[in-house]
């Protein structure tokens, strides 16, 4: 996967991903060490409890439903990246 060569601060997955889904794909990324803490955002159309609980059992850190506003999307995401920096880290 791109994201072990990348390193990404933030993930954003689409949930109907063409060929796998966004909860198989945060599985596969969560099982891989390079990748486990990475968070992952997925969005998707379905506004169910069930795809949101599919979404979060598997690892992603927040489920966004479309429509979603760019600005509150990259606002999460800056968010996330932030408290991913190594200063902003628990001890």
């Amino acid at each position: 996967m791109a994201a072990a060569l990348l390193i990404p601060d933030v993930i954003i997955l689409d949930l109907g991903l063409p060929g796998i889904d966004g909860v198989e794909v945060t599985r596969r990324l969560k099982e891989q060490e390079l990748t486990r803490d990475i968070p992952i955002v997925v969005c998707s159309g379905l506004s169910s409890a069930s795809a949101s609980e599919a979404a979060k059992s598997a690892g992603c850190i927040a489920f966004v439903t479309k429509p979603y506003s760019p600005d509150d999307l990259r606002a999460l995401a800056e968010g996330l990246a932030k408290s991913q920096e190594p200063g902003d880290a628990p001890e």
